[in-house]
């Protein structure tokens, strides 16, 4: 299994080593090195944040996904998929989301805290999950 992000905020305390950074919206996901390592595994795990929620429009990000009347931002998995299909390669995205967007702007310090906690919080049960799979 290959583990690919998006930045390394999304895996600062993932305890799996083979991993490759594709970059936000996968702007390296054309590196012909990255796609030789892609395709060599059998499977691909694309692991990362959310990092928005809420009723902005569309034409901002590449995806949104409707889940619980709340619309969810994701600008890689899409990209992934299709290039994982396209080389045969068996493709699983786990997003997390780490902004609250409850229509109230936080204060820079609390928001900084919390995506910290986040992120810290959501990559530990990720590596709980990794051990699961062995």
């Amino acid at each position: 299994m290959i583990l690919l992000y998006a930045n390394e905020d999304e895996v600062r305390y993932v305890k799996y080593y083979f991993r490759v950074c594709i970059g936000l919206r996968a702007e390296f996901i054309n590196n012909p090195t990255i796609q030789y390592l892609i395709s060599r595994h059998g499977k691909v795990v694309l692991f990362g944040c959310s990092g928005w929620r809420g009723s902005r429009k569309s034409a901002e990000f590449d995806k949104l996904y409707h889940w619980d009347r709340t619309l969810l931002v994701d600008m890689e998995s899409e990209i992934v998929e299709k290039l994982c299909k396209n080389l045969g390669v068996k493709f699983t995205s786990i997003r997390y989301i780490i902004d609250l967007d409850r229509g109230k702007v936080m204060p820079t310090g609390i928001n900084h805290f919390w995506r910290k906690f986040q992120h810290r919080r959501m990559q530990l049960k990720f590596n709980k999950y990794l051990e699961n799979l062995k």
